[in-house]
């Protein structure tokens, strides 16, 4: 292993904390401070790990004197233009638990909507989890009314026709009580028994859905890592073994 130092330059600690907006920021700082310092302690949190990730990566290309496209604080000086892409997508749910996502994801935009919460919130229910009552079964009670109703004014007249009507109601309350009820209880076993079940998780990190919408954090992160200290794919993942045998 060779390994390069240049010990004329001054060292500093970064420490990074967590924020989009400081995600977008912190890839110029550390390019800025590079020019000056060598990186020995690196930390952050949430978007501030990734950070610091990527430069102790870069950190680690620089040691070991690689460089090229996407290595070293080139690496680092692409990140505004990932994140600014978004990283909705990188959190990929489970299959279990992808309507359960949709349906989090879709209300958290309810609070710019001028629609009532309740009924947003219930809209959106009913959009990912289905219709409380489908359309097949709303169009047989109605024409099974409709042909009970034309029968009774035959039979019994008015009276008969109304005692169709509230028969009618009756099943159609029944029926959307029903689907409230199923609905519910489909939502509630997925919240109060499927969460604990997978350790109150819905995304694992990883590549759930490879080819629709890219791949996922964990995948990303461990390809940025390595491609950003120069690793070849067959060089495995950038451990903090490797980077602790580079440390001065």
């Amino acid at each position: 292993m060779t390994v390069t130092e240049n010990t004329s330059r001054q060292y500093c600690d970064l420490i990074m904390k967590g924020g989009i907006t400081s995600g977008v920021v912190y890839p110029k700082m550390i390019t800025t401070l590079a020019k000056k310092y060598n990186f020995r302690n690196i930390g952050g949190a949430s978007a501030g790990a990734i950070a610091a990730g990527v430069a102790a990566a870069a950190e680690y290309a620089r040691i070991m004197g690689r460089s090229g496209e996407g290595v070293g604080m080139d690496g680092v000086d692409q990140l505004p233009g990932l994140f600014s892409k978004g990283i909705l997508g990188f959190f990929q749910p489970v299959p279990r638990f992808r309507r359960l996502f949709a349906l989090s994801r879709d209300a958290i935009a309810l609070k710019d909507s001028s629609t009532p919460r309740g009924r947003a919130l219930f809209k959106l229910i009913q959009q990912h989890y289905g219709r409380i009552v489908p359309l097949g079964t709303v169009a047989a009670i109605a024409l099974t009314a409709l042909a009970s109703g034309a029968l009774a004014w035959v039979l019994l007249g008015w009276s008969g026709v109304l005692n169709v009507v509230f028969l009618a109601l009756l099943v159609s309350a029944l029926t959307v009580f029903l689907g409230v009820a199923k609905l519910v209880r489909t939502v509630f076993e997925e919240v109060a028994k499927g969460l604990p079940e997978n350790r109150f998780g819905i995304c694992s990190g990883l590549t759930e859905n490879e080819g629709e919408v890219g791949t996922g954090l964990t995948d990303w992160l461990a390809d940025l890592l390595g491609k950003t200290a120069g690793l070849s794919t067959d060089q495995g993942p950038l451990t903090f073994r490797m980077l602790n045998r580079v440390r001065k």
